[in-house]
């Protein structure tokens, strides 16, 4: 297929692209510099290069200001124009340039359920949940179905952390836990769903090619897990210590503000929708997935 990336240069988006082009896939990526062998756009001053959508099949949307960066005023609107935004942008050139477009995938987030404190398994169904993280969501995905005006398939992928040694939650908690700093951000029990970095590459490539795959979907691994088990999984496989006392709730929301709901906040997902159609994780559990991380510690 013939697929154009936005975000292509970030953590997922680098990795997306090179496994879609091993897979056999045109890859055409989106960039705000001028490389050679990609297509550079400015949203802003209204800059893109037609080229880009030359009979393509679909887009992936990617592209977003890192979510981790202090939430300011200013920083929560670079977050919703980076995605919301660039997104309009895209329809609108595809309106130009490519109006039979058949497949738009979005990148999305588990943010979208908000803080769901139960132990009610959520479905792609359920509701939005509130604060600015779900609010977030819910504008991103918004923009992503105005892609049905022009007939194209829809896919919304709700993402949770991504677990890889390149970057991402990994590449931050494994250099706290070897400093001997490892420990719970609040009380330890609020769930955390999580995906390897491959089952996630997987996930799109899926979306690609399976018709069937419509809308929200949660990408996120079979086991479900609390911040504490997931800790003390990293600890035993870095071989690194996990003794400190808990962070209480109110020092990380002092701390970080809003932006606490990153750590703070949980749910309990299902990935039934993806297993219905016949896809199935090839790292379901954590202790598998770490291993596979740290495998050349071994």
């Amino acid at each position: 297929m013939k697929i154009l990336v936005s975000g292509g240069t970030g953590f997922i988006g680098k990795a997306l692209v090179e496994y879609l082009r091993l897979k056999a896939h045109e890859v055409r990526v989106l960039q705000r510099s001028y490389p050679k062998e990609d297509f550079y756009w400015d949203v802003e001053k209204n800059i893109f290069d037609e080229k880009a959508m030359h009979q393509i099949d679909g887009i992936i949307h990617l592209a977003g200001a890192p979510i981790a960066e202090p939430w300011t005023g200013y920083y929560q609107k670079v977050l919703y124009e980076s995605r919301i935004d660039t997104a309009n942008f895209l329809l609108e050139k595809a309106k130009d340039f490519c109006p039979d477009l058949s497949l738009f995938i979005s990148a999305s987030a588990i943010g979208f359920y908000g803080n769901e404190a139960t132990d009610k398994t959520l479905t792609e169904e359920s509701e939005a949940g509130e604060g600015f993280l779900s609010k977030l969501c819910v504008a991103w995905e918004a923009a992503a179905d105005q892609f049905h005006e022009i007939g194209a398939r829809v896919v919304k992928v709700r993402t949770p952390a991504v677990l890889s040694k390149d970057g991402g939650l990994i590449r931050v908690l494994n250099k706290v836990f070897r400093l001997g700093l490892g420990t719970n951000l609040g009380g330890g029990n609020n769930y955390m769903p999580w995906i390897h970095l491959q089952d996630l590459l997987r996930v799109y490539e899926f979306a690609l090619i399976n018709s069937s795959l419509d809308g929200a979907v949660n990408a996120v691994a079979d086991e479900q897990i609390t911040q504490n088990e997931f800790n003390l999984v990293l600890s035993r496989e870095i071989k690194a210590p996990y003794f400190l006392p808990n962070i209480p709730e109110f020092v990380v929301k002092r701390i970080l503000g809003e932006r606490s709901a990153l750590v703070l906040d949980g749910c309990l997902l299902s990935n039934m929708k993806l297993k219905n159609l016949g896809f199935r994780m090839q790292y379901p559990r954590i202790e598998e997935a770490m291993r596979t991380i740290f495998i050349s510690e071994h």
